[in-house]
C-alpha cells in the first residue's frame, strides 16, 4: 500500500533579510564615501600647495626688483612749477599743520623740485590746486605716477600762460573769458602785474576785459601801491 504523503497549505515562509548584514553594507558605503571625500580634499591641498609654492618662487625671484623701485621712489623727485603771481605754499599736511614739509614759491613761473613721496602727501591735501593749474608738474609721466594723470589734458602750460597775458592774440579775450574761475582770477592778476611793471599793452584789450567786468588797471594801480609801501618800510 502506497505511503500517503501528506501536503501542508497556506502561505509560502518569507526570508527575512537579516538587519546586521544591512547595517554593515550602510556602514561600509558610507565609510567609502568618506574616504573618497578626504582624498578628492588632499588632492585639492596638494594642487594649492603647488601653486603657492610657484608664487613663492617667482615672487623671490622679483623681490630685488621691487626694493629697487621702492627704493628710486625714495629718492626720486618731481619738477613743480607755480603758475600764480603772489607766494604759494605746499605742505605735506592740512594747513601746514606741524610737523610737515613746505615748499614756497614766491613768484609766477619758480620751478622747485620736490621728492616723489611728499608730492603724494602734498596731493592729499592741495590737489585743488593742481586741479585749478594754479601749480603744475612738469612731465606727463609724474601726473600718471601720482594718480592724477587726468588733469593733464585740461593744463595750460607756463609757455601758453605766457603767451596769453600779453594779449596779442586775436582770440585772446576770448580764451579767457572760457576759463572757470580760478584760472580767470590768475591770468587777470599776472596781466595787472605785467600792466604794473609798466608792460605796454594794446588799450582796447584792456578795455574789452574792463567791460567783461575786470579792471585790470584798477589791479595795477592796487599793486603799484602796496608795492611803493613795501619800499618805504
Amino acid at each position: 500500500m502506497a505511503e500517503e504523503v501528506k501536503k501542508t497549505s497556506g502561505r509560502p515562509k518569507k526570508v527575512v533579510e537579516d538587519k546586521d548584514v544591512v547595517a554593515v553594507d550602510k556602514e561600509k558605503e558610507e565609510l567609502k564615501a568618506k574616504n573618497d571625500e578626504m582624498a578628492e580634499m588632499l588632492k585639492q591641498m596638494q594642487e594649492q600647495m603647488k601653486t603657492m609654492q610657484a608664487q613663492m618662487n617667482v615672487q623671490n625671484q622679483t623681490q630685488p626688483n621691487i626694493i629697487l623701485e621702492q627704493n628710486k621712489d625714495i629718492t626720486r623727485t618731481v619738477k613743480v612749477t607755480s603758475l600764480v603771481g603772489n607766494i604759494l605754499t605746499l605742505s605735506t599736511t592740512k594747513n601746514g599743520m606741524k610737523p610737515c614739509h613746505t615748499t614756497r614759491f614766491d613768484k609766477y613761473g619758480q620751478t622747485k623740485s620736490i621728492l616723489f613721496t611728499q608730492m603724494q602727501q602734498i596731493l592729499s591735501y592741495h590737489i585743488s590746486q593742481f586741479e585749478d593749474g594754479k601749480v603744475i608738474l612738469n612731465s606727463q609721466q609724474d601726473y600718471n605716477d601720482l594718480g592724477i594723470g587726468y588733469i593733464y589734458d585740461s593744463i595750460m602750460f607756463k609757455d601758453k600762460i605766457d603767451e596769453l597775458i600779453l594779449l596779442k592774440e586775436e582770440n585772446a579775450i576770448n580764451t579767457i573769458l572760457e576759463m572757470n574761475e580760478s584760472m580767470q582770477e590768475k591770468i587777470i592778476d599776472l596781466i595787472a602785474q605785467k600792466l604794473a611793471s609798466w608792460e605796454s599793452y594794446y588799450y582796447n584789450k584792456i578795455k574789452e576785459l574792463k567791460d567783461e567786468g575786470f579792471d585790470v588797471e584798477a589791479i595795477a594801480e592796487e599793486i603799484k601801491n602796496v608795492t611803493k609801501k613795501e619800499d618805504e618800510e
